[in-house]
C-alpha cells in the first residue's frame, strides 16, 4: 500500500486524540494543543492496521453519492421518524422529549440527556433497514446512555440482526 500521508490539527476541546479517515483518501490526526506531535504519530502507528482498513473499505466499497440525493420537506422528515418512533416505543416505553431533523454533516442521530431526539434530515434518503436502526439506537440511548453491553442488548430487541445493518450503513457514509 502506498504511503499513507496524515495530517494533524489542534483543537483544546479534544480530550484525546482522534483519527478521521476520510474516503477521499485523508486521514486527519486531531490532539490537544499540548500533545506532542511524537505522542500522536505513536497513536497513529497502534491505529495503523484500523487506518488501513477504512482506506481500503472507501477503495473498494461503493459508497451512495449524496450529490443527487433530493431533500424531503423538514415536516415530512420530522413526521416519517415520529411514526417510527411510535411503532418502535410502543416496544420500549420510553419517555421521549423533544425530536428534531437537523442537517448534521457527520452523524445520523443524537439523544441528549434530557431524552430529546435529533436525526439527520438525510435519514428519508436511506433504505428502510438502515433508517429504523438509527432510530431504535437513538430511542435506545433513553434507556442506555452508552454504548454498553446493556444497550447492544436494548437495540436487538426490536432490532436482531444490528450488527449488519450497523457495518452495512457505512455505505451510506456522507463524508
Amino acid at each position: 500500500m502506498a504511503e499513507i500521508k496524515y495530517e494533524f490539527k489542534s483543537s483544546r476541546s479534544r480530550r484525546s486524540m482522534r483519527i478521521n479517515v476520510y474516503r477521499d483518501g485523508r486521514v486527519v490526526v486531531t490532539k490537544h494543543p499540548v500533545v506532542p506531535v511524537s505522542v500522536a504519530m505513536q497513536f497513529v502507528e497502534r491505529k495503523l492496521p484500523w487506518i488501513r482498513k477504512r482506506l481500503e473499505f472507501y477503495k473498494t466499497a461503493k459508497i451512495y453519492d449524496w450529490t443527487s440525493w433530493q431533500a424531503d420537506e423538514p415536516q415530512v422528515a420530522l413526521d416519517f421518524v415520529k411514526s417510527k418512533i411510535d411503532k418502535f416505543n410502543q416496544h420500549y416505553q420510553f419517555t421521549v422529549g423533544e425530536v428534531q431533523i437537523k442537517n448534521y454533516k457527520r452523524m445520523w442521530g443524537v439523544c441528549s440527556r434530557r431524552h430529546d431526539l435529533s436525526f439527520n434530515a438525510k435519514i428519508t434518503g436511506l433504505p428502510q433497514e438502515q433508517a429504523d436502526y438509527i432510530i431504535v439506537h437513538e430511542l435506545c440511548h433513553i434507556g442506555q446512555f452508552d454504548h454498553s453491553k446493556k444497550f447492544w442488548e436494548l437495540v436487538a430487541q426490536t432490532t436482531p440482526d444490528y450488527k449488519r445493518i450497523k457495518k452495512d450503513l457505512k455505505l451510506y457514509s456522507f463524508y
